[in-house]
């Protein structure tokens, strides 16, 4: 559905994308991941038409943007961070104009309307001023919006800044009904709402494309560096020395005093199956009771810092 080929955007001596390519499927949910500044939102305005390449390809469809310019903008919806809402108007004005803007059929208006309007959840305030609604009904309006032209391809930046978690959690629902007609492509700097929603990951770091893979495949990668988390009774420098003395312990990644002769440290340890029978033994010999153990899984957010830090 979107094919992006060597793309390249300079701003003066600034590169803010740099040789990036990638391919999006029909159905699936994207997401781009990357620091400020990584040029996450420079390669959704190329993709949108907004901004033109300095050098290489965007083809939606199959279709170049080279050859097919601004044709190919009307199987793009599009959200911008700042959803583009004229906040003197009332939502169905609004919702109205836009309709005319991207020449929706007259007779069919009205009912095209109600139903995306009762998709987003925006028919109780469709009679409101929008500058008088909440930040959540106006990134649903803002989809709206987006949905007017019925689009192949739905591209939102940060859908879900500024949402209280209720509101996240139905913006959720419906990108995942949304998928059902479209494909999507977001933006967002929270990590767990991305694994929740999207089939893949693109991780971008000063322009370069670093990473390209499931959710789970990325926290997968990092499950081999084995730890264990322990909550321990005792004093923090008895239970480190003991916990130090393990065969198998790499290093204590970190610790800390909870108070009332309770510690808690985790532990980096090498592939090995039995420490956690060594550690237990260990703590009891030294009369240390063990208050909770268990193993720490990355996140996404773990694979995210990783990355960005490593410079590699």
């Amino acid at each position: 559905m979107v094919e992006v080929k060597d793309i390249s955007k300079s701003y003066g001596d600034n590169h803010a994308v740099r040789n990036l390519t990638f391919k999006v499927n029909k159905g699936e949910i994207v997401g781009l991941l990357g620091p400020n500044g990584a040029g996450k939102s420079t390669t959704l305005n190329m993709l949108t038409g907004y901004r033109q390449p300095s050098s290489g390809d965007i083809f939606i469809g199959g279709e170049s943007r080279k050859t097919a310019g601004r044709m190919l903008n009307s199987r793009i919806g599009w959200l911008p961070e700042k959803p583009p809402l004229y906040s003197d108007m009332r939502v169905a004005s609004y919702l109205g104009f836009i309709c005319e803007l991207k020449k929706v059929n007259r007779h069919k208006r009205t009912n095209h309307l109600n139903k995306i309007m009762e998709m987003v959840k925006i028919q109780d305030v469709s009679g409101r001023m929008i500058r008088n609604l909440s930040k959540g009904y106006q990134q649903r309006i803002g989809i709206a919006q987006a949905l007017i032209a019925d689009p192949e391809i739905i591209i939102l930046d940060e859908p879900a800044v500024g949402l209280d978690p209720v509101q996240i959690a139905e913006m959720r629902i419906l990108m995942k009904k949304l998928q059902q007609n479209h494909t999507l492509i977001l933006s967002s700097h929270i990590l767990a709402e991305i694994k929740l929603i999207c089939n893949r990951v693109l991780v971008l770091d000063k322009g370069v494309l670093i990473a390209d893979d499931t959710p789970q495949n990325l926290e997968n990668s990092l499950q081999s560096e084995h730890k264990i988390l322990l909550r321990i009774g005792g004093s923090l420098q008895k239970s480190k020395e003991v916990v130090l003395s393990v065969k198998g312990v790499e290093s204590v990644e970190s610790e800390s005093d909870l108070g009332n002769e309770i510690s808690e440290i985790t532990v980096k340890m090498k592939s090995n199956n039995k420490i956690k029978d060594d550690l237990f033994f260990s703590l009891a010999e030294s009369r240390l009771p063990i208050y909770e153990m268990r193993r720490i899984d990355s996140s996404l957010e773990d694979v995210f810092i990783k990355m960005i830090n490593s410079g590699d």
